[in-house]
């Protein structure tokens, strides 16, 4: 499988899990070593493929407006690079915090490692921060604690 190919598996893939809710399209895209690393709210080290499931449907319910943008996309070799905005308004509990009704808007990087086909890896670095201060959950930047 070409670069270009892993990018456009990748997307379509991303596309289907995160924008239309098809969670199935993770079980065919994972292989069976699928890790995640990750700093996304919820999301444990050496998260496996049902936590990664149960992630995104936490997000998808806290925001049932979600919508993924794939901003740039970098392949060489086995890995893919993607970096993507998320938007969404909060209309459901998040992880203990309670509705908001806010319009959010966050930026993840992450890194794919695909072998035959199948994601074994990926290493992902979401703007957790940024997405509690929108919520209101966390100080906005600049100020501290007092």
């Amino acid at each position: 499988m070409s670069p270009e190919e892993r990018k456009a598996l990748l997307i379509h893939a991303l596309d289907d899990i995160w924008n239309r809710g098809a969670l199935e399209a993770a079980d065919a895209l994972a292989g069976a070593e699928f890790a995640a690393e990750s700093n996304t709210l919820g999301l444990a080290p050496h998260a496996g493929l049902a936590q990664v499931k149960r992630s995104v449907a936490l997000y998808r319910a806290a925001f049932p407006d979600l919508r993924v943008t794939f901003d740039d996309v970098l392949a060489e070799a086995e890995m893919v690079a993607i970096r993507f905005t998320a938007t969404g308004t909060h209309l459901g509990q998040m992880l203990g915090i309670p509705p908001t009704g806010k319009r959010v808007t966050v930026e993840n990087i992450t890194i794919y490692h695909l072998r035959d086909g199948k994601i074994i890896s990926q290493h992902g670095l979401t703007d957790t921060l940024g997405l509690l201060q929108q919520l209101g959950a966390a100080p906005p930047q600049g100020r501290t604690g007092a």
